[in-house]
């Protein structure tokens, strides 16, 4: 599988926290993956804002079984 989309990271708390996470070693860590790098460091690394993207993904799944 290729994440060539993005990595999406949510919840309750990240939210929060992502002022602290975006200044941590995490971003250049995901990227130093030697051979790789170059590849990594094109994928993008986004917050998901909204509350209920959880609640409505589960409920867009039980619709379309």
């Amino acid at each position: 599988f290729s994440a060539r989309g993005g990595v999406y990271f949510g919840g309750g708390v990240l939210p929060k926290l992502w002022p602290m996470v975006a200044d941590s070693p995490l971003i250049e860590r995901f990227d130093a993956k030697g051979r790789m790098t170059s590849w990594i460091s094109k994928i993008p690394l986004k917050l998901i804002h909204d509350d209920s993207a959880a609640l409505r993904g589960a409920a867009i799944a039980v619709d379309q079984r």
